[in-house]
């Protein structure tokens, strides 16, 4: 983390003296890598864009900008003790939100505590936190969302419809909201295409459990739990040709996605559809 930290801060100062921002005179930069694909998947895309180059290739070692940063009640308190630790007195990150909406209904008298001191923690440092029953954190992280970015939370759940992001623990959500980037080895991808149209009497929650109906006929996800095998487990679950699909209807995908154990999931979304949802 010092390293990172100091790297970042050294490219700042010398693009704000006017500098040479090229830090290879004084730190060690990862080692890109040595053969370019003939191209990348929307993931390995948006990912590279946020890193400011064209994509990224499966374990590459990258610090992509974190747009969207996403903290909930359970782990808040965890994350508000790492930004102290990181003396973080502002948020880096466009957006970062804090939500109560696992302990709004029932909160023990820890919970009360949180409820009313983590939320001036946040806006203090120039984040937005919601209120006790203003709902879940992901319908609220879900429209405020900027296309073809990447973002992270601290639930295994913050799984965006468009652009991506990379559920994490509290250390890695702070350090996200703290410094605007996060480190990370490019995982894998399994693409999960879809042929045709959605029969009459079809529904989403159908399309939802052939992803693991297939996958276990192909013999790449097994129910027992001797030589189990998933093919989806840390790998970044990438959907296409499911046309005329809503945001809404992609978060259900998207979503779903944490119960195969996915690092992370994309959808292809037609255009006039994110159009649509960006102005609803």
């Amino acid at each position: 983390i010092p390293l990172i930290v100091g790297r970042s801060l050294t490219y700042k100062a010398r693009v704000a003296l006017g500098q040479e921002s090229s830090l290879s005179d004084t730190f060690t930069l990862p080692a890109e890598p040595t053969e370019k694909p003939a191209g990348y998947t929307l993931a390995q895309k948006i990912i590279g864009r946020a890193c400011g180059k064209e994509g990224v290739v499966p374990g590459e070692y990258c610090e992509p900008t974190m747009t969207t940063v996403g903290s909930q009640d359970t782990t808040g308190p965890m994350t508000r003790d790492e930004l102290k630790s990181l003396a973080c007195l502002h948020f880096s990150a466009d957006l970062v939100m804090q939500s109560f909406c696992h302990t709004a209904a029932y909160p023990k008298p820890i919970d009360l505590i949180t409820h009313k001191t983590l939320p001036d923690f946040i806006r203090t440092r120039a984040g937005v936190s919601l209120s006790p029953g203003d709902g879940v954190i992901h319908s609220w992280l879900n429209r405020m969302l900027i296309p073809d970015t990447v973002g992270t939370g601290g639930d295994s759940h913050t799984r965006f419809p468009v652009g991506i992001s990379f559920p994490a623990g509290s250390g890695l959500v702070a350090f996200a909201a703290a410094t605007g980037t996060m480190p990370l080895d490019m995982p894998e991808s399994v693409l999960v295409r879809f042929h045709g149209k959605m029969q009459h009497g079809i529904t989403l929650r159908d399309l939802v459990h052939s992803i693991p109906y297939f996958a276990t006929k192909m013999g790449l996800l097994t129910i027992g739990k001797e030589n189990k095998r998933n093919i989806f487990s840390g790998r970044i679950l990438e959907i296409e040709g499911l046309h005329d699909l809503t945001c809404e209807q992609a978060f259900e995908l998207t979503d779903a996605s944490a119960e195969r154990s996915a690092a992370a999931c994309t959808i292809k979304m037609d255009k006039e559809a994110v159009i649509e949802y960006l102005k609803s």
